[in-house]
């Protein structure tokens, strides 16, 4: 009988809100190690490189080990000698306590040294690219609101910096997304592409507010609460910027589930005078809404 084809493994990617398995597809990843240690946390990254760290040293040493000639010193060595001569060598130093002896020993120091070589030059790229690959810190409001704005029901959101420096060249782009749900059938999920009143900023220091106007042009026009939990709607927000300490474009991504959003509700003030006449800030009641009369 045939061999059973090899099943693709699980793939759960989380959107937002919404978390997605895909099965069928495989992936390159171990053909792909450097994205891969992109993505990953760094606590992940770390273990990772101290396994690997550990597995290299405890299999040398294990080889150093199959010839009583391959290391000598000033002491016949045991395995924990092997052990930390291995790690000597990985690391490219050498305390004098212990050195190859024999052919066999030196052709396993210098492929042991070629690997450190190369595992040290790995991480120290990886290592610089993660530290400045470039990002922005924005900050989005924990619930955008439905209120009036200008005499119509508009979407507001707000959005921060919190380096407080210069990005400049500002501009953001609005999603929503929803599932078709035909006699109470869901057929597919679309994501529409939704107007806002301002889609650009010259530049973002401090706080930015976001407005969508809920008319006959907006996806979300003539839905309610109920329709927004029956299409299980979404709300996604892409900003990009030029910062200038990176003197690189800085972009953003932040997601919103329907049951974030409140309605017939206004943010809280952030922005007041002092006595002294100066103008400052409160970014304690960033997140903060408060309740409107009802229309």
């Amino acid at each position: 009988m045939p061999a059973p084809a090899r099943r693709a493994p699980t793939v759960r990617i989380q959107v937002g809100h919404r978390s997605v398995s895909g099965t069928g597809l495989s992936r390159r990843r171990y053909g792909d190690v450097f994205h891969l240690c992109m993505s990953m946390s760094w606590p992940r990254l770390l273990g990772c490189y101290a396994l690997f760290f550990m597995f290299v040293n405890v299999l040398f040493a294990s080889l150093f080990s199959l010839d009583a000639q391959a290391v000598t010193g000033q002491r016949v060595p045991d395995w924990w000698d092997l052990f930390f001569f291995s790690v000597e060598v990985f690391g490219t130093v050498s305390f004098g306590g212990f050195q190859p002896n024999s052919a066999y020993g030196h052709v396993l120091a210098s492929v042991e040294i070629l690997l450190g070589i190369a595992s040290y030059a790995f991480m120290t790229g990886l290592t610089f690219a993660r530290f400045t690959r470039p990002k922005a810190e924005l900050v989005f409001a924990a619930h955008p609101i439905i209120t009036l704005h200008e005499g119509k029901p508009t979407l507001v959101t707000r959005v921060a910096n919190t380096r407080h420096n210069h990005l400049s060249d500002v501009t953001v782009k609005f999603w929503v997304s929803a599932n078709e749900v035909v006699d109470g059938k869901t057929l597919s999920r679309r994501s529409m592409r939704a107007p806002l009143l301002r889609d650009d900023s010259p530049l973002l220091i401090l706080s930015w507010l976001i407005y969508h106007v809920i008319d006959e042009h907006s996806p979300l026009f003539g839905l309610t609460e109920k329709d927004l939990e029956t299409r299980d709607v979404s709300l996604s927000y892409s900003i990009t910027g030029h910062d200038q300490n990176y003197a690189q474009q800085v972009h953003t991504q932040h997601f919103y589930h329907h049951t974030d959003i409140r309605w017939q509700h206004a943010f809280v003030d952030t922005v007041y005078e002092t006595a002294q006449g100066k103008v400052e800030i409160d970014f304690s009641k960033f997140h903060d809404t408060r309740p409107l009369d009802a229309p």
